[in-house]
């Protein structure tokens, strides 16, 4: 298999490194296609649920500012690698999961990984109030669900993350008020798989690409 060389101008730290490297993306694919596993580019589970690419899911807990030790409710139909990594991050993750056959397949890969994330069934249009508030509420391909539907799920002072393919927005709830965040990457500056994302001030850049094992800094100038 292949590592990434993951690297990271600014503030970021190295958890992130550590998280996308402890989970191996191939337990979410079908064994056929293990060999792109670590391809950074989107994939599938065996039911055809989405897997994020390893660059943007970073970028996305970059956005999020997920901390260890934080709750944290994932709505989305993502396969459950995200929520393996927010795991991975010391993030205590609740997964609320609509459709049976998948809430078994993400509860059994969590027992594989050896990692605590619950998985519970139910609309993802209501959240998952029974073990609110949360400092993060991860939302994703939920149509018509709203931040303010679930601001009573939040911790003061927490954030709901929502993600519209490359666009991302974060609500943070201040005061009893929602404030809105909004981040977008400028797009794919660099060849096929490698990825610059630019985002707007106060998130650190990130560089990512397809190597062989072991770690080395971004290319000069970067």
């Amino acid at each position: 298999m292949v590592d990434f060389r993951i690297g990271w101008t600014g503030l970021a730290g190295l958890e992130h490194q550590a998280a996308l490297r402890d989970v191996p993306r191939e337990t979410f694919m079908a064994q056929e296609h293990w060999a792109e596993a670590y391809r950074d580019k989107p994939m599938q589970d065996p039911d055809g649920h989405p897997i994020v690419p390893p660059s943007r899911l970073a970028w996305q807990l970059q956005a999020a500012g997920v901390q260890p030790g934080e709750r944290v409710l994932e709505l989305s139909r993502e396969s459950g690698y995200r929520a393996a990594v927010l795991a991975s991050l010391g993030a205590r993750v609740i997964r609320v999961e609509e459709e049976p056959a998948q809430a078994f397949f993400i509860a059994d890969r969590m027992v594989e990984l050896g990692l605590s994330v619950p998985v519970k069934r139910g609309p993802l249009a209501q959240g998952w109030a029974v073990d609110a508030p949360y400092d993060l509420i991860i939302i994703e391909d939920a149509p018509g669900l709203s931040p303010m539907d679930l601001q009573h799920q939040l911790a003061e002072g927490g954030r709901i993350l929502v993600v519209e393919g490359f666009e991302l927005t974060r609500h943070s709830l201040l005061a009893g008020s929602l404030v809105e965040r909004s981040f977008l990457p400028l797009g794919n500056t660099l060849p096929t798989h490698d990825w610059a994302w630019v985002p707007d001030a106060g998130v650190p850049a990130l560089y990512i690409e397809e190597h062989t094992p072991g770690f080395d800094p971004p290319p000069s100038g970067f």
